[in-house]
């Protein structure tokens, strides 16, 4: 069936700097069409919402501040009848389907929670985490917890893009390959256990040739 003009629209339209590793990539396309987003082949592509590159932060990442508990307040706003100061927070690191409304007094540092908010705009540059944790969740990441700041123009590149029959062909090759390492390790278990046995008849053979060789000394 053909996508709709405004199907088309709302789908996550994706692409893959090639400074990310081929083998890499391969498998980033494969769940990005999984998670029911397009690969374009450019940067430069009409409505082009993400481009994957290489992760080059070296301040703290989605997982420190996962596993510190950050907030970022996305609204504040107040509590019907009660008039109490809530806010509307993302946790950091975790699925925008955690973001929660909590009192205004349980955010530490409010001014702190209120950075970073706005500073990127699609296309938005994120790293291959933000695809690998997309799926390990089944729901698309905040962008801004896997945000890469880069000036390079990723317009002048281009990717192939991975087919629907080339990504099942793929699968089939995994299969397959997967079956013939079982079958290669198989027979490699089988290949040792014969030569133990074939070892341990040798040493009996020996043993018995030393008492038959003994026995007839004595004699």
């Amino acid at each position: 069936a053909k996508l709709t003009g405004n199907a088309l629209q709302k789908k996550k339209k994706i692409f893959i700097s090639p400074e990310i590793p081929q083998a890499e990539a391969l498998g980033l396309k494969q769940t990005v069409t999984k998670m029911g987003g397009l690969i374009v082949p450019s940067a430069a592509f009409p409505g082009t919402t993400h481009i994957i590159v290489s992760d080059r932060s070296t301040g703290a990442t989605y997982e420190d501040a996962r596993a510190e508990g950050r907030l970022r307040v996305l609204s504040e706003e107040e509590e019907e009848g009660s008039g109490s100061a809530l806010v509307f927070v993302h946790h950091v690191g975790w699925p925008t389907s955690f973001d929660s409304l909590i009192p205004r007094e349980a955010v530490v540092d409010l001014d702190k929670a209120k950075g970073g908010l706005g500073d990127e705009t699609s296309p938005f540059h994120v790293s291959p985490a933000w695809v690998t944790e997309s799926a390990k969740h089944q729901e698309w990441m905040r962008e801004s917890d896997f945000h890469v700041q880069t000036t390079e123009d990723y317009g002048a590149h281009a990717v192939e893009v991975v087919t629907a029959q080339e990504m099942e062909d793929l699968e089939k090759r995994s299969i397959i390959q997967k079956a013939e390492r079982a079958e290669k390790e198989r027979k490699r278990r089988e290949e040792a256990l014969r030569e133990q046995e074939r070892k341990r008849a040798e040493a009996e053979r020996e043993r018995q040739e030393r008492k038959r060789l003994k026995g007839g000394l004595k004699e």
